[in-house]
């Protein structure tokens, strides 16, 4: 791997051999597409076999598949077994792009937790904090701020609003619904007591011990990971049925976060950039009875190499030349195109990057390349005292590691018991002698 992230070439479609796994072809394009570098540290942990879990080992593994420059689309049966067996997300039965994106990025996290450096880059890619202040009506309780607690992942905005931005500023720095009422202790702590009246909480109850103030908690976004992903609520329960909210809501391709960062905020980079999205499709002749639940299909949007591509399963159209319509579609107004008419667009999940992540890549990749190898390192060491490194491992096939961490592989011919090495021949015919005991090797 180079210091440098790398581009990526034109994007391969994932075959959708159930019918009914757009849902999760859509959560792996995003993690293929929406953030290089978490893509790089995936494939790394595969590089380094057998480092970590086996599932981190699996999804690098997957995502190094997925970067073969070719034409033929991606087969997910093996990832999507892996992912069946970890996360439990049936790819035979229909489900939820998001919760399945979310769901596997939950996985990687945990997954991550015990190699140091990885568990940090994690969390700067991904995880992001709030700070929540508290605003009063009274004079000496105008504003209390509350310690920092974390975003949830992906970042949860309504999805009724005309702009991703006004969504944002709804979630953030808009006052949010009143607190019920409450009362400062000694301590700092505050008590809610629920006495709800016209335009908000009124806290003249005599019960409360307090009088007559409205409270609102606001939420502002102390720091915010390198990869910002954004779930937009686009469906709602009407009289027991998921429907679809069939609302305009224009995605920008820059957004500035900025307006609703906390001003004591260290971080002063606030411009993210679309890199990719998840639409909920309704066919509206299909079924009109259907009110948007399970009669939909995903597709996503990813960008590579500066330009836009439109990926339905294993389908893939760019969008060259064309970023007016790309734009329609992103904020729902498929409707005025003829030859889209009868089929409603909806952004249901966006994906922004800051340009810091690439500063990132240079910055931690090489640390990390040598944590991985280190940790690799302590498990053959102490497993080094089982293996009996002599003739016995004549036939066995291997993978040894070279520069830049990747693995090659090859199958062990000959063993030399004077000099204690091992004759590998590798698949592309070439031929190495070793004391593999000093080599850092996965067995195949």
């Amino acid at each position: 791997m180079t210091e440098e992230v790398r581009d990526w070439m034109r994007p391969r479609g994932i075959i959708n051999n159930s019918h009914v796994s757009c849902h999760l072809t859509c959560a792996l394009q995003m993690l293929i597409h929406s953030s290089p570098l978490l893509r790089e540290i995936l494939i790394e942990c595969w590089r380094c076999n057998e480092t970590g879990s086996g599932f981190l080992i699996e999804m690098g593994r997957f995502l190094a598949n997925a970067s073969e420059d070719c034409e033929v689309f991606i087969n997910p049966s093996r990832i999507y077994a892996v992912i069946e067996e970890n996360i439990s997300i049936n790819p035979n039965e229909l489900g939820d792009a998001v919760l399945a994106l979310r769901r596997i990025l939950q996985a990687i996290r945990q997954n991550c937790a015990e190699i140091e450096c990885l568990s940090d880059l994690m969390g700067i890619l991904l995880e992001g904090t709030l700070v929540q202040e508290i605003i009063g009506t009274k004079s000496n309780m105008q504003r209390k701020k509350s310690t920092n607690r974390k975003m949830n992942l992906p970042f949860v905005l309504p999805g009724d609003a005309p702009s991703l931005e006004e969504a944002l500023r709804h979630a953030t720095i808009d006052p949010q619904h009143p607190i019920k009422g409450y009362s400062w202790g000694e301590t700092g702590n505050y008590i809610e007591s629920e006495v709800p009246s016209a335009g908000g909480w009124d806290c003249s109850d005599e019960s409360t011990s307090i009088t007559g103030w409205t409270t609102y908690k606001k939420n502002c976004l102390h720091s915010v990971p390198q990869c910002l992903l954004l779930h937009l609520q686009r469906f709602s329960m009407v009289d027991g049925n998921l429907t679809q909210l069939n609302a305009i809501m224009d995605i920008p391709l820059a957004l500035d976060i900025s307006p609703y960062r906390d001003p004591l905020s260290e971080n002063t980079n606030g411009m993210y950039y679309l890199s990719g999205a998840i639409l909920h499709v309704l066919d509206l002749k299909e079924d009109k009875e259907d009110k948007g639940g399970e009669n939909g299909h995903y597709i996503s949007i990813t960008l590579v190499k500066g330009i836009w591509y439109l990926i339905d399963d294993d389908t893939v159209v760019s969008f060259e030349d064309k970023k007016d319509v790309l734009l329609e579609l992103l904020a729902g107004r498929a409707s005025t195109f003829a030859h889209l008419e009868n089929y409603r667009f909806t952004t249901v999940l966006a994906t922004y990057n800051n340009r810091g992540a690439e500063r990132l890549s240079v910055e931690f990749l090489d640390r990390l390349r040598c944590e991985l190898v280190t940790h690799k390192n302590q498990d053959r060491d102490e497993t080094s005292s089982i293996v009996q490194w002599d003739e016995a491992l004549v036939g066995r096939r291997l993978g040894v590691r070279w520069s830049k961490g990747k693995f090659y592989s090859g199958i062990i011919s000959k063993y030399d018991k004077d000099t204690g090495k091992h004759t590998v021949v590798y698949d592309d015919g070439e031929v190495r002698e070793y004391k593999l005991s000093k080599k850092t090797i996965a067995w195949e």
